[in-house]
């Protein structure tokens, strides 16, 4: 256990004995799983964030050392000086709190790594990890000791010695505790703008779990992820990367839930992913990608980006919905003759004034701009682009 291990022990045992908390341990498998990241982090010049090289995880570091959890949680930070003021910045922020004040955590290791001549796009200098966790329990019930062999009764002829006790049939293996939720945690912030040379930069993140989950947002949260079940997310009021299926930037192909994804507030960036999603942008200039399947699209209030799929390599028949006073939507992968375009609010087709801007067709209403749809004709969008919804 190095010095910043002592540090960080103290400030976090400190923290949740104020909370009536039980106390966290060192341990030397989390405490690699730490230092691993955060070399990630530095010397390959990645995005601050819990996604390392290779798209490793938490999860797959853990399994990397060795260290089976029930529970575990990651807090990542880069730009602080000193353990006290990554400590204090993670204190502030209510995700990272929430991991330290985890009370299904017993354990704990922290990884550092300082960069006296940081040159790459990222420059931090200190890069900091710490990973609390829980060890899964394996139990398995006592092989009970075998009756002593009775000495054989005085007899002319000696009686047969006893056959042997059978084995005895072992208890079944407990069923594990079944995970709880995982906690937040940080994931990746742009470079701040200027040369950084001090201030500390935090991330967290939310995930799902394998089922159906409904997630809705009341923190200040980061990404959002659901798992590979049909989920519900609602965002919050700030900035959010929601995403439907699994935290990853790549579409995740055809493999995914059904999700309905509502951005709420905010410039948000959501992505569907696998499976045939409900995406809704909200209030806010947001960012909208189906991904694979059959997805409906709709900006909501905004000045708002849509793409289906083809971007993101995915296909599928998706709808993209406007309505009058919804503000300005660009439409970035329009296929004609597999995707729609939805008429909401009482919209109809009459209603409409159809242009062309070089290779943009434009939907209006009245002096309105509701759409541009890039790359197509406007002669190809007859009627029967659209339907009413």
């Amino acid at each position: 256990m190095d010095t910043f291990d002592r540090q960080f022990l103290t400030l976090i045992n400190s923290e949740r004995e104020l909370h009536g908390l039980a106390p966290v341990t060192f341990n030397p498998q989390l405490d690699q799983a730490a230092q691993n990241h955060a070399d990630d982090l530095a010397y390959n010049d990645l995005t601050v964030g819990h996604i390392g090289s290779k798209g490793s995880t938490i999860e797959s570091r853990l399994a990397a050392v060795g260290y089976q959890y029930q529970t575990a949680a990651e807090n990542v930070g880069a730009g602080q000086y000193t353990s006290k003021e990554v400590f204090q910045d993670w204190k502030n922020s209510p995700a990272h709190y929430a991991n330290i004040l985890n009370p299904n955590v017993t354990q704990f290791g922290s990884g550092h790594v300082f960069l006296e001549n940081d040159t790459g796009n990222n420059n931090f200098f200190d890069y900091w990890t710490i990973v609390l966790g829980a060890e899964k329990l394996i139990v398995s019930g006592p092989v009970p000791a075998p009756a002593p062999i009775p000495a054989p009764m005085p007899a002319p002829a000696p009686l047969p010695e006893p056959a042997p006790l059978p084995e005895p049939t072992p208890l079944p293996e407990p069923e594990p505790a079944p995970l709880p939720e995982p906690l937040p945690a940080p994931l990746p912030v742009p470079e701040p703008e200027g040369e950084n040379t001090h201030g500390g930069f935090t991330v967290s993140v939310i995930l799902g779990t394998p089922n159906h989950d409904t997630i809705i947002v009341t923190l200040n949260t980061d990404v959002v992820a659901g798992g590979l079940g049909h989920d519900v997310i609602i965002g919050g009021d700030s900035d959010e990367i929601l995403r439907g299926d699994l935290n990853s930037r790549q579409s995740g192909g055809r493999i995914g839930g059904n999700d309905v994804i509502l951005g709420h507030g905010g410039d948000d960036s959501i992505g569907g992913k696998g499976g045939n999603d409900i995406l809704l942008g909200g209030e806010g200039n947001d960012a909208l990608w189906g991904d694979d399947g059959d997805d409906f699209l709709r900006g909501g209030l905004g000045n708002d980006t849509l793409t289906g799929d083809d971007f993101s390599g995915g296909s599928g028949a998706d709808i993209f919905v406007l309505a009058a006073g919804e503000g300005l939507d660009k439409i970035m992968d329009f296929e004609v003759g597999t995707d729609f375009i939805g008429l909401a609010d009482g919209l109809t087709f009459r209603d409409l004034s159809l242009g062309q801007i070089d290779n943009t067709a434009t939907i209006s209403v009245g002096d309105e701009v509701l759409a541009e749809v890039k790359n197509v004709d406007v002669a190809e969008l007859t009627s029967e682009v659209f339907m009413l919804i």
